[in-house]
């Protein structure tokens, strides 16, 4: 008769059909601490039942770049009381190897693995959850940082990654960007349990792709007709740097685009209202090594991190400065969307 326990044995039967390897992943850990496994956060927190954050994402191809290497970007903006702050390696029997930040221990927010796959995201809209001011699900589902583990650790292309997406339920709005070291790339979005998908797109069929905090594909527009202000800003600033300067980049000029401030770039200190950079990543997708900075690129370091872990000098801990500054309230309003 424990509600949790029924809870958690509902739970375990969605977890045995889509991600059987997770449960095995947090039942080793709870034996080895020595609790209940139906105990551990993590279930309840990545499924979605039916009953605000922000993030910047770019690809840019070598046709645009001039660059040799597929160049990813990745700036997460959240607040630093609900987050892992946890940058892991991991390499599991059985599944592909990756590297890529933490949610809840076992989940990822984004990563590279050693296919030669890459995934980063960003939340559609108002994100869906269950702290204060987030936005109820309109569907059950998975949230993200499982379907992302699952991309790491299951697909090796685009296509398996598209998949996988289309055939599990997800409760989350989000939008993802999926580049591999073939040269293709795609987009795929998730609102309210519909999802849309772009073309795979191969190597030079397109030019580099921004997702920010709302739907950008034709078909997903309607759904979600309005964007918050500081989302589209930062679409159009990202968009219009990538554009000028065709031919011109490389990982040094990614690092740059990535530590400029809003409105310039995406960088921002509003961590009390869970808008503050909590790290950015430039990702080599075809040499497999990634750029990171712990905290906002303002003022803090950046570091290399590769997928082969026997190249790595990497610390345990890194210190990082997060600066807190109070956001103007029109940062969040709501705006139609272009030609909506």
């Amino acid at each position: 008769n424990n509600p949790r326990a029924r809870a958690f044995s509902r739970l375990k039967s969605k977890y045995e059909q889509y991600f059987p390897s997770i449960l095995e992943e947090v039942q080793g850990l709870a034996d080895v601490l020595g609790v209940p496994v139906e105990k551990a956060i993590y279930w309840f927190e990545s499924w979605l039942d039916n009953h605000t954050g922000a993030c910047s994402q770019f690809a840019i191809l070598p046709a645009h770049s001039g660059y040799d290497d597929i160049l990813c970007g990745r700036s997460y903006e959240f607040s630093p009381r609900f987050d892992d702050l946890r940058l892991s390696s991991t390499r599991v029997n059985g599944a592909n190897a990756h590297i890529g930040f933490s949610s809840l221990l076992f989940g990822r927010t984004e990563g590279i693995n050693d296919k030669g796959l890459c995934i980063t995201s960003s939340s559609a809209g108002i994100p869906v959850g269950t702290l204060p001011g987030m936005r109820r699900p309109k569907t059950d589902g998975f949230h993200f940082w499982v379907i992302i583990r699952a991309i790491l650790d299951q697909c090796q292309n685009v296509a398996e990654a598209a998949d996988l997406i289309r055939d599990t339920p997800m409760g989350c709005n989000f939008s993802f960007i999926l580049t591999h070291t073939n040269g293709q790339s795609m987009k795929a979005e998730v609102f309210n349990g519909k999802k849309a998908f772009s073309p795979i797109y191969g190597p030079g069929e397109v030019p580099y792709l921004v997702e920010t905090n709302h739907l950008t594909l034709d078909h997903m527009t309607a759904l979600e007709p309005h964007a918050m202000r500081h989302s589209l800003t930062r679409h159009q600033a990202l968009t219009t740097r990538i554009e000028s300067n065709r031919h011109h980049i490389d990982p040094h000029w990614c690092r740059r685009l990535l530590s400029l401030k809003y409105p310039q770039g995406p960088v921002c200190h509003f961590y009390e209202a869970a808008f503050g950079t909590l790290w950015s990543m430039m990702i080599n997708v075809s040499k497999g090594w990634i750029d990171v900075c712990f905290g906002t690129p303002l003022c803090n370091p950046w570091h290399r991190v590769f997928l082969d872990p026997s190249k790595n000098t990497v610390d345990p801990v890194y210190p990082c400065t997060l600066p807190a500054e109070t956001p103007d309230p029109g940062l969040f309003e709501a705006m139609a969307m272009p030609g909506g």
